[in-house]
């Protein structure tokens, strides 16, 4: 069965750049596979069972081709199914075609595989050292005295036989490692949107606690503020001014009453009240998302493409957002009670919404750890501590393998 090269993206799926990458690269491996036809003197010795590697490889391409065209679900976009499945039998499809070539085609295509391996390796990785002995005897070989391409049997380096294993291989090392990247990614993706999840359904219960007890979120609640006027308390020695006058037409307001220090409580809700309602609890959260969605823009703007499908920057910028709400709510809390040292509570509702929206632009120092797992994650090559531990998963996979 051939590969249906000829057959027309549907308009629906033309979204996904994941898709079109995975497709080019199927009639690519489609394209080279037709294109082995060694005569029989050319293979090496060990090459019995290269008919079934060719169909196995021609299965997996025809296989992958099938995976592009499905259907995505909200179950495959969570354990990313359709992407890593067709991720990794292009990788395995590109391996058995490595296997399939000649010697001579092999240590060609090894410096690009070289290129590739060498950010995602070890320096010491015996795959990769390998590979590179063999691309430099061969040019050596060629710098003395030509290369000529012969039968395997009848070459005067005969180890040149195990180029296209070898090649293959190292592929395959790179590959896994690919491969563990992607799963590590979409893990972190999910852990990003069950954090986010968690952290909705907190801010929905201190709304519903607001709604339920009013005034027992004090975020903008005046009862701590006090006036810096003291009202004094009548004595005997004070004399008492006359009773004035008042007409009927005029209205008396209520006394305000005083506290145990002889203080005056000074409203700073915006509806005076003096006591937090739902409403002001919402309206904090909200301007702590205004706050964090003021840097959240401005890195959106500065990000370019990258090869993550699973839209891990995104996912790392829109969990700032119910971040930046918590940590206003959380700030102006603080500060009514006064543990913070220098700092003072908002004397009024519209000095209590500023802080929400400096506190909500805060929410970066308690981010700051998630950015930088994102900027490795989605780099092109891991640093040195990834390299490091997926150093230990490519070498647990070669031991098995």
């Amino acid at each position: 069965m051939s590969a249906p090269v000829g057959k027309a993206e549907p308009s629906w799926r033309r979204v996904n750049t994941w898709r079109h990458r995975a497709r080019v690269r199927a009639r690519e491996l489609h394209y080279r596979l037709k294109a082995l036809r060694e005569p029989p003197e050319q293979r090496c010795p060990a090459d019995t069972d290269r008919d079934e590697l060719r169909e196995g490889a021609r299965q997996m391409i025809d296989h992958a081709l099938v995976l592009v065209d499905e259907k995505s679900g909200p179950k495959s976009w969570w354990y990313g199914q359709l992407y890593e499945e067709t991720l990794f039998t292009l990788h395995a499809a590109e391996v058995a075609v490595t296997r399939l070539m000649s010697p001579h085609e092999a240590l060609t295509r090894a410096n690009s595989v070289l290129a590739g391996a060498r950010p995602l390796l070890a320096r010491d990785d015996p795959r990769l050292a390998l590979v590179e002995r063999m691309v430099r005897e061969r040019d050596s070989r060629r710098r003395g005295r030509g290369f000529v391409s012969l039968p395997c049997s009848r070459r005067r380096v005969p180890e040149d036989c195990d180029a296209p294993d070898a090649v293959a291989n190292l592929l395959k090392a790179a590959h896994e490692v690919e491969e563990e990247r992607a799963v590590r990614s979409r893990n972190f993706r999910n852990r990003l949107v069950r954090a986010g999840a968690v952290l909705l359904l907190i801010l929905g219960a201190v709304c519903g606690a607001a709604r339920v007890w009013t005034g027992a979120i004090p975020v903008c609640g005046a009862v701590s503020h006090l006036a810096d006027t003291p009202v004094p308390t009548p004595t005997a020695s004070t004399p008492t001014a006359a009773p004035s006058t008042v007409t009927p037409a005029t209205s008396i307001p209520a006394p305000v009453p005083a506290s145990a220090g002889g203080q005056v409580p000074k409203s700073s809700c915006r509806d005076g009240d003096g006591e937090a309602v739902a409403a002001d609890v919402a309206l904090v959260m909200l301007f702590g998302t205004v706050g964090a969605a003021l840097p959240v823009a401005a890195r959106l703007q500065r990000y370019g493409g990258s090869w993550n499908p699973y839209g891990l920057q995104l996912c790392q910028e829109l969990i700032k957002l119910p971040t930046g709400s918590l940590v206003a709510l959380a700030g102006l809390l603080l500060l009514h009670t006064g543990v913070v040292p220098g700092l003072g509570a908002p004397h009024d509702w519209h000095e209590a919404a500023a802080d929400a929206v400096l506190l909500g632009i805060g929410q970066l120092a308690f981010t700051r750890t998630m950015d930088r797992r994102v900027s490795k994650l989605v780099a092109a090559a891991p640093d040195e501590e990834e390299a490091e531990q997926l150093e230990k998963v490519s070498g647990r996979k070669a031991s098995q393998g």
